[in-house]
């Protein structure tokens, strides 16, 4: 019994949504005709604009109850292929990743590793000083680095002996 109530609900949002099909195709046909036709009415527009309008209204909410399922199943199949797409999309961009980090390091290999180089030498010479500072007892009170070259300098000297820059 529910199944035909169903089914009969269906049919009858089928024939109001064809309806306002109708209805609204009338309205269009007859304002054209508006001015097409030498016999000029008043009420012609206001008719067929009103008809217009009924239709679009009617055509919505016969069509809404299958235009909820079609967006669904639309839903569904743009997701899957949007999925597709973007599983593509990661592979070709880490593809162009791994291609661009070659690239780099083939155009600027040299440059990379005088980099890496000059770092480490700047890492050891600090590890150095560290080690000198420690082993030597560094005081505090009488000794600080210089802000340049991290050399160990008295502590009320206005220029580094080293570098020659003001503190």
């Amino acid at each position: 019994m529910e199944n035909n109530n169903l089914k009969n609900k269906k049919i009858g949002y089928l024939i109001l949504g064809i309806l306002g099909i109708v209805l609204f195709i009338t309205g269009i046909a007859i304002w054209t005709s508006v001015f097409t036709v030498q016999i000029v009415s008043p009420i012609r527009p206001v008719l067929c604009m009103a008809m217009i309008f009924v239709g679009m209204i009617l055509a919505k909410i016969g069509f809404s109850p299958f235009e909820a399922k079609f967006k669904a199943k639309i839903g569904k199949d743009v997701v899957d292929i949007n999925k597709k797409e973007l599983e593509e999309l990661g592979k070709s961009v880490a593809n162009v990743t791994i291609k661009t980090k070659k690239g780099i390091q083939e155009e600027y290999g040299e440059e990379l590793e005088e980099i890496a180089t000059r770092e480490a030498e700047i890492k050891a010479k600090g590890t150095k000083r560290t080690a000198k500072a420690i082993k030597e007892g560094f005081a505090e009170d009488e000794q600080v680095f210089c802000r340049f070259c991290g050399e160990s300098i008295a502590k009320d000297s206005q220029f580094c002996k080293y570098c020659g820059k003001k503190q």
